[in-house]
């Protein structure tokens, strides 16, 4: 997990930060809204406070959406109902009021980031090309015939399937499938990921997206179900 903090109070800021730390979470921390831009792209989830110096928080919470399709938990002292309405209905996914235990934080950005079942009405199999994957039952086809993974790179291909053609960054990846960082987590990743290419036998199946994750690089058809 990598976590974009937008917040100018410095005690907070250093709170959480601690927090971060505690559990390896990686966070970038700006105090103005306007240099949360330069680093929205790169990570999992923004944590929002609203009074912020030089924007108003409801209005970067709205641009940041607009940029990039990010997940945002507000984090203010507004505690009114109209405020947490207007927060959640500028796009927001969560709402949190300060003053907050850093442990509920923490506990609410998991949620925010955990998988979510498919709805039963979405089929399992995702086609791309020749390539099936199967939510369901987590097998993978190539030209009809089964591919054997390992755990790693099944879990791997069917969370990068998952999205749908949007891009899976790698923290979110690494936190998905190892639930952890260490030093050496992005080499374990690209490890797995060139050996999951080279079992499909398909390298531009997987695109990778230079300095942010992987996508499917192909057209997603969600259309066919499983024979």
């Amino acid at each position: 997990m990598r976590v974009l903090l937008v917040e100018d109070d410095d005690g907070v800021a250093s709170a959480v930060g601690a927090a971060f730390d505690a559990h390896a979470i990686l966070y970038d921390r700006v105090s103005r809204g306007s240099d949360a831009f330069a680093f929205v792209a790169f990570c999992d989830v923004v944590v929002l406070d609203l009074g912020l110096p030089d924007v108003d928080g409801i209005e970067l919470c709205r641009q940041l959406r607009q940029c990039r399709l990010v997940p945002v938990v507000i984090t203010t002292a507004r505690g009114d109902v109209e405020d947490r309405i207007l927060g959640l209905d500028s796009g927001a996914v969560d709402y949190i009021v300060k003053p907050f235990h850093v442990d509920e934080l923490l506990a609410r950005l998991r949620a925010t980031l955990r998988p979510r079942p498919a709805l039963r009405s979405r089929s399992s199999l995702v086609v791309a090309g020749d390539v099936e994957i199967d939510l369901a039952s987590y097998r993978v086809f190539v030209g009809g015939d089964e591919v054997l993974l390992g755990t790693k790179e099944l879990q791997l291909v069917v969370a990068i399937a998952e999205a749908d053609g949007s891009v899976c960054t790698r923290r979110r990846l690494i936190a998905q499938i190892w639930g952890r960082w260490w030093s050496g987590a992005d080499r374990t990743l690209d490890t797995n990921i060139a050996t999951l290419r080279r079992k499909l036998g398909r390298s531009d199946v997987i695109e990778t997206i230079r300095g942010v994750g992987y996508r499917l690089a192909v057209t997603v058809d969600r259309s066919r179900g499983p024979e």
